[in-house]
């Protein structure tokens, strides 16, 4: 027994250290550390980008007022201002002329007028959208609805936006969904709305931005108002009747669990291109 203990003790030592199984040991407890050090950096990342969303919320504010109608008066009269040669200056009806006060439109836009007594129109769906302040140009497609097996969804915009054809086309009434990747690392489907998340940043700095469509016989032109976050589970395609736009890209980056909404308002089109 004495001379097989030391037989055993003799060819252990013999071994050279690094086998082919210690090394297969080490190389997974290696593994294994780079894991766990990884999923914790990336629970911490996470940690801090869900609270950093607040970043991404401002306020709405009413483009307001857009139109003024001045008030008509039953009579004209002439005043005349002696201490002025040869100039008078008339009260009266105006014309009922609306008045923008906002800042000035892109060339060859107009104004719309979209009250209750001058519905707007169907108009054909967009197929570019344009948004100047951040340099975004891309088409815009029409999303269907794809089968999961238990469930369906739309399906994800590759390289363009995406305009949910259940909701209103661009200048219409109602409000109209568009979808856009922030980025897509692994399906490679673009990142069209990857600067969207500039917008609020903007906002606060006092800029006007603008969002522009176009369906190939008319432009329109929105303006953002307001921005917002929502987890995914509590996003909702509602419906406030008014003619506005809904922009929706994916939040925190690399996380992707909560949407960016970009809220605007129609309020000038151009006819023709």
């Amino acid at each position: 027994m004495i001379a097989g203990y030391d037989y055993l003790i003799m060819r252990w030592d013999a071994r050279p250290f690094w086998t082919r199984t210690r090394i297969f040991g080490a190389a997974l407890v290696i593994a294994g550390g780079l894991l766990l050090g990884a999923g914790g950096a990336y629970y911490g990342y996470a940690s801090n980008a869900r609270a950093d969303l607040a970043k991404y919320q401002v306020a709405p504010v009413e483009i307001a007022p857009v139109w003024i109608t001045p008030a008509p008066v039953a009579e004209i009269k002439p005043v005349n201002l002696a201490f002025i040669p040869e100039s008078s200056l008339y009260s009266g009806d105006a014309g009922a002329i609306p008045q923008y006060l906002g800042p000035p439109l892109p060339e060859g836009f107009e104004l719309f007028d979209f009250s209750l007594d001058n519905p707007l129109p169907a108009v054909a769906p967009a197929t570019r959208m344009s948004i100047p302040a951040l340099e975004i140009d891309s088409a815009v497609v029409e999303l269907s609805i794809v089968d999961l097996g238990d469930r369906r969804a739309y399906q994800t915009p590759n390289n363009a936006v995406g305009h949910i054809p259940e909701t209103p086309d661009a200048g219409e009434p109602g409000n109209g969904w568009y979808f856009g990747h922030t980025e897509s690392p692994v399906l490679d489907e673009g990142s069209v709305f990857f600067r969207l998340q500039e917008v609020p940043e903007k906002l606060r700095a006092g800029r006007d931005i603008n969002i522009i469509t176009d369906n190939g016989s008319e432009q329109f032109l929105y303006r953002v108002t307001g921005t917002r976050v929502v987890h995914e589970d509590d996003l909702t395609l509602e419906d406030s009747g008014g003619p506005t736009i809904h922009l929706v890209s994916c939040v925190p980056r690399l996380v992707y669990d909560h949407r960016l909404i970009v809220d605007a308002e129609l309020i000038a089109r151009k006819s023709g291109n």
